[in-house]
């Protein structure tokens, strides 16, 4: 019985030392100026006011890893996706999206294969 609740207490304690990085922090614009951290946008800046000095929160800075990366450029068949996908479309009115896509993925590998420089191999008999 005593391994049980040992074991059980490992899980209970193990579960709460995880850490959450809170990456968003609202502060109060009144006057005692407290800040509040989360991990998301779960809190109501319009609805919500503190409980101290009844004054509205605002979102202060977000310290995501989204701010801090740089953009990707887009692969070859999103720009092709991006250049084809209306006229397409337009070419063929009714048709479903899952429809066109496969239309885009046939020409896609089409002009691909078409690019493609083709190689031989000699071989010296």
């Amino acid at each position: 019985m005593l391994r049980l609740s040992l074991l059980l207490h490992y899980i209970h304690t193990r579960a709460h030392l995880t850490a959450l990085i809170a990456t968003l922090t609202y502060e109060i614009s009144g006057n005692c100026f407290c800040r509040i951290r989360r991990h998301s946008k779960s809190l109501d800046v319009g609805r919500k006011v503190c409980g101290y000095c009844a004054a509205p929160f605002q979102l202060l800075y977000s310290s995501s890893k989204s701010q801090t990366a740089v953009p990707r450029t887009p692969n070859q068949f999103a720009l092709f996706v991006k250049d084809n996908y209306a006229s397409i479309k337009r070419s063929q009115s009714g048709m479903k999206h899952a429809d066109v896509m496969s239309a885009i993925k046939i020409q896609y590998q089409q002009s691909k294969s078409e690019k493609k420089p083709i190689a031989f191999r000699l071989d010296d008999d």
